[in-house]
């Protein structure tokens, strides 16, 4: 019983501070799926560290902070996010990825995707973004290597992928300067 007491104030701090993180957490995802990338950010940087480093709610502190168009604050929070082991690292250079591409920064997102592509082949998200970054990028020769693991993994269907084939035949056709390169 004298332990119980002694140990009770710890247990109940620490009850109160999980409870704290979590609403914070709630809050925060509400903001963020409301628009509120303010309160959103706020709040899960709250949740975070009460509860301690959290690759989720890092993850999602960076997406609010990227839609305030705040890149220094993104990277930050997606430092913290990567203190994890591998899977983690995967998850955080998949978001910055997808966040550099959606901020029209493909040069920059291009090395990070083929990284991750090196690593997960098969991976869909990684083969749609590396692909739309090649197109953006008008990479067609990268673009064409890719069009079987497109259509393996069923990221585009047959029809899809037929298209894919007939833009970057047109686009090499478009793109030869002499009749060696034809």
């Amino acid at each position: 019983i004298a332990v119980w007491f002694w140990r009770m104030p710890v247990e109940t701090a620490r009850r109160m501070r999980e409870q704290r993180a979590f609403k914070q957490l709630e809050r925060g995802l509400l903001a963020l799926t409301e628009g509120d990338w303010g309160a959103a950010e706020k709040a899960l940087e709250k949740s975070a560290s009460v509860q301690g480093r959290t690759t989720a709610h890092y993850l999602a502190a960076a997406q609010a902070a990227d839609s305030q168009d705040a890149p220094e604050r993104r990277e930050y929070y997606l430092e913290q996010a990567d203190s994890g082991g591998s899977k983690k690292r995967f998850l955080v250079e998949l978001t910055r990825a997808r966040m550099l591409l959606a901020n029209g920064n493909r040069a920059a997102a291009l090395p990070i995707l083929q990284d991750l592509y090196k690593r997960r082949r098969k991976h869909p998200q990684v083969l749609e973004l590396l692909s739309r970054c090649y197109r953006e990028l008008a990479e067609w020769d990268e673009l064409q290597a890719m069009l079987p693991a497109l259509q393996k993994s069923a990221v585009l269907n047959d029809e899809q992928a037929q298209e894919l084939q007939e833009e970057v035949a047109v686009n090499k056709l478009r793109s030869a300067s002499s009749a060696k390169d034809l």
